[in-house]
């Protein structure tokens, strides 16, 4: 199976096969054709050749990443926008499954009965059970799509999903908004789901539990994998490291090769009198026999210089190595105060909504690197912007500490600029000077004339980088990091993950990441709704 865009072809040559129980993940960097791999499975998106074939009646069902809010909101008709979720929810749920469905209901009174009747009470319990266990409350399930976060109506699609029980799921970073405990459910019911599925995801901890085996797409090609993504990653370690053991290899036999090349060159230099002749030298000498030895010597030349440029061909070619290969440099941060931030006995709610924050007390201490973590809603988000001055507190008080010069990546921005070129947001956000502007994109792989690129108009994988940028060459002895790995790739993550181990200052930061958290924090506050409880 072959697909392009333009000049670029995504896929080139893609075969995969998945059997009626296969729990798959699928990885790659970003622009790697994820994405579009789905689509074609889905039968959304035609390749340019190949087939894609479907056993007998089975189903196929797409949740296509970061598309839930928009599906939901936009292209509505009438007061349907206002209409219950749920009722919504079941209209597609039956829709899913096949029934007809004629009549446009215009309210809400009697139809989730009606429809219920029609598709069996049970089908409503388990939407409404699985919606629960990821997190989402009845009573959000009553409201209109308008009043509900990207997150909910995420989370409701899963769940909707999940109760149509199509033959194969696809899920394109399905798990992006889940909390904790919602992670942990998704897990359970995918590890147990009876049928087909192919998840994109960047959360390690779900492609260990949740899945049987990894499907890379690297340069258009697809290679499959037995096991979750700690196995993956050991195998393809392993193949790296043995393809650069055969790198090296035929660097040896091409050296020795050339070394015999070069004594029968010098050999028959010296037999043919500085001429390239065997015939003008046996001439010369009067024997046959030396003649056939020079053109011996000859040939055998011949076949090695063959040998080497075959080795050249096929072996000589440097190995990929996986991920972001590089290394930029953190500035040494200027040293703050030993208190970093602080809220005492802090109170907050927002205009209309319950109250987040009651008698909070909470110490960020220099040099620590804390991970706030909770449910949704509790606040995480909210306690970053108090901290940070960007919100008032109801009562009490939230700051930083002395000499603090704190760098925010929030979660739609990464702390990128929404305008300018990627040269002008690292001048403007660093001390760098051009030299050292253009030392540095070259180590993160931008080109000499992409530092003239728009950020606006920056794929996912060079946002990522530029990121990296930012956080390596930022004046700053605060990274404030609100789910910086939410649209990053693995590889990316992984890079980010390398560069804070060796950071000097201060990281508070917010992930769902539960290996990023791992690897990240070393100590750990979990937030609940009015309460703030502090776990080592």
């Amino acid at each position: 199976m072959r697909k392009s865009f333009g000049p670029a072809e995504v896929l080139r040559g893609v075969n995969l096969s998945v059997g009626r129980r296969d729990r798959l993940g699928l990885v790659g960097i970003n622009g790697s054709g994820k994405s579009t791999l789905l689509k074609i499975a889905a039968g959304l998106l035609a390749p340019d050749s190949g087939t894609v074939a479907v056993a007998g009646d089975a189903r196929t069902a797409y949740l296509e990443q970061g598309a839930a809010e928009e599906a939901w909101r936009s292209g509505t008709v009438g007061d349907e926008s206002n209409r219950s979720l749920l009722v919504r929810g079941l209209e597609r749920l039956e829709r899913g499954l096949g029934a007809s469905w004629e009549k446009s209901l215009s309210g809400d009174a009697g139809a989730v009965d009606e429809l219920a009747a029609r598709s069996g009470y049970e089908k409503v319990e388990r939407v409404h059970r699985l919606a629960a266990r990821l997190g989402l409350e009845p009573e959000r399930l009553e409201s209109p799509a308008l009043e509900l976060s990207g997150g909910e109506l995420a989370r409701f699609d899963l769940a909707l999903l999940l109760a149509c029980e199509p033959d194969l799921l696809l899920l394109d970073e399905a798990t992006n908004f889940l909390d904790a405990d919602g992670l942990a459910e998704a897990e359970k019911l995918l590890s147990r789901y009876g049928r087909a599925f192919i998840a994109v995801s960047h959360d390690r901890a779900f492609l260990d539990a949740a899945v049987g085996g990894i499907l890379e797409l690297e340069d258009g090609l697809l290679r499959r994998y037995h096991g979750g993504y700690t196995d993956y990653r050991r195998r393809r370690g392993e193949e790296i490291a043995a393809a650069w053991e055969d790198f090296h290899q035929a660097g040896r036999e091409r050296k020795k090769l050339l070394e015999g090349l070069n004594r029968r060159l010098g050999l028959l230099h010296r037999m043919e009198g500085g001429g390239f002749s065997g015939t003008a030298h046996a001439n010369r000498a009067g024997s046959d026999t030396f003649s056939r030895r020079a053109a011996k010597v000859a040939r055998t030349a011949r076949t090695v210089k063959r040998r080497v440029a075959r080795l050249e061909s096929d072996r000589l070619v440097q190995p990929k190595t996986y991920g972001l290969k590089i290394r930029p440099p953190l500035n040494e941060p200027a040293r703050a105060g030993e208190v970093i931030a602080r809220a005492e006995n802090l109170y907050f709610a927002h205009h209309g909504g319950p109250e987040l924050f009651h008698g909070l007390d909470f110490t960020l201490y220099r040099g620590e690197r804390v991970q706030l973590t909770g449910p949704n809603g509790s606040g995480k988000t909210t306690l970053l912007r108090l901290l940070l001055g960007e919100l008032e507190p109801a009562g009490g008080a939230a700051g930083l500490g002395q000499n603090v010069r704190p760098f925010h990546a929030d979660q739609r921005s990464l702390g990128l600029p929404a305008s300018g070129t990627v040269f002008e947001a690292l001048r403007e956000r660093t001390d760098l000077d051009r030299n050292g502007i253009r030392h540095l994109l070259a180590k993160l792989l931008f080109r000499r004339e992409e530092a003239d690129k728009p950020v606006a108009s920056l794929s996912g994988g060079e946002r990522a980088r530029l990121f990296l940028a930012m956080v390596s060459a930022a004046d700053a002895n605060l990274l404030v990091l609100d789910e910086p790995t939410a649209h990053l790739d693995l590889a990316s993550i992984e890079a980010l993950e390398g560069a804070l181990a060796r950071y000097a200052g201060t990281v508070l930061f917010v992930s769902h990441d539960r290996a990023f958290g791992r690897t990240v924090g070393d100590r750990r506050f979990a937030l609940a709704p009015t309460n703030f409880l502090k776990s080592e």
